[in-house]
């Protein structure tokens, strides 16, 4: 008996240690809910979601283009949510994306909101303007997306209403102008996300995207309280 004793607590005292030598954001996965579950990551995605303009920028900047970003739920059914349809177009062609891509947002191991980023299967613009109609992605699953490896952003929050966050060194492949990586980095606020996209060489050499100037999206609808309600237009002051 004395035996079984020593050997029931010598595993307490084993168990106990690892425990206490584990890192905390070791802890947090162990407890951590189904992404459809975290209450961190239902916010971050609604405040993502919306109708976005780059037009009040503009208008003080005449080599600047007009912008429109629109962020919407989909795939609500999923249990591995949420999922977000991204899209951005010159407001002069709003038929006519420049890009598109799918978000699923999650909490990392360290409790940091993570925007992992896909690519729409097939021909892009079967998908363009799917925003407004939903119908056109039911028919595709995050399997049939092309998950961009080292694109993902990791986002904390700053304070109470603001979410910083970007990609991690240069393991994001340039998806758009042959460049060797391009980093994200990005602001989502109540009333406005900013976005700073740039691409480098392999020595780390600016190719393209602002040095200095990120773009700003100004928000054109209220916050969803739930990601399943319709986008409301914010009124305007008279």
């Amino acid at each position: 008996m004395s035996f079984l004793r020593d050997l029931t607590s010598m595993r307490l005292f084993i168990f106990a240690f690892f425990l206490g030598t584990m890192p905390a954001g070791c802890v947090v996965s162990m407890e951590q809910l189904a992404p459809y579950q975290q209450p961190q990551a239902k916010r971050a995605a609604r405040w993502m979601v919306g109708h976005f303009t780059t037009l009040i920028v503009a208008e003080s900047d005449s080599t600047s283009e007009d912008l429109q970003r629109v962020v919407v739920p989909i795939w609500l059914d999923r249990r591995d949510g949420p999922w977000l349809y991204v899209e951005e177009a010159k407001a002069t062609q709003p038929d006519e994306p420049i890009s598109q891509l799918v978000m699923n947002i999650r909490l990392g191991y360290h409790g940091q909101v993570q925007c992992e980023v896909y690519d729409l299967p097939d021909d892009r613009a079967v998908y363009a303007n799917a925003w407004n109609e939903p119908d056109v992605l039911s028919s595709i699953s995050p399997q049939q997306c092309d998950y961009r490896s080292g694109c993902t952003i990791d986002m904390h929050l700053n304070g109470q209403d603001v979410y910083v966050g970007s990609t991690n060194g240069d393991g994001c492949p340039d998806q758009y102008l042959n460049g060797a990586f391009m980093t994200i980095h990005q602001q989502i606020g109540a009333l406005s996300m900013t976005r700073w996209v740039r691409g480098f060489t392999d020595d780390g050499v600016l190719l393209w995207g602002s040095p200095d100037t990120p773009e700003v999206f100004n928000r054109l609808t209220k916050i969803p309280e739930s990601l399943d309600e319709p986008l409301v237009m914010i009124q305007s002051s008279p």
